[in-house]
């Protein structure tokens, strides 16, 4: 495992409640991603979760659409300036839908994403 998965990993057990991550331009990479996925699916409490230009690619960022999907804290997903493809990019805005349903009351829902991966 990569030293920045390994590390994100660590540090986001001993911290579930996050009101921003900010990960832009950090280079990370499927690996990162899935880290990112797993700490989502963990029911954490996160409010923006800024991941554009990495390198990122299609298979995580479906892990962070299905998290996110299931994780209504989440308000803001920013993943632009990555390797996603089409399928990608419709999961990321289907997860949008759902966590915006589960997310009454609150702030609006919002995914920046690239229009034309």
């Amino acid at each position: 495992m990569p030293l920045i998965a390994t590390s994100f990993e660590r540090a986001t057990k001993v911290n579930g409640h996050l009101l921003l991550l900010d990960l832009r331009g950090n280079q990370l990479d499927d690996e990162a991603g899935h880290a990112l996925a797993a700490y989502l699916g963990r029911r954490t409490k996160i409010g923006t979760l800024l991941i554009s230009d990495n390198g990122l690619e299609a298979p995580s960022a479906k892990a962070i659409a299905k998290a996110w999907a299931e994780n209504s804290t989440l308000a803001y997903l920013d993943v632009r300036g990555n390797k996603l493809d089409a399928d990608a990019v419709k999961a990321l805005k289907a997860a949008r839908g759902a966590a915006a349903k589960k997310n009454t009351g609150t702030a609006a829902v919002e995914l920046l994403v690239d229009e034309d991966p």
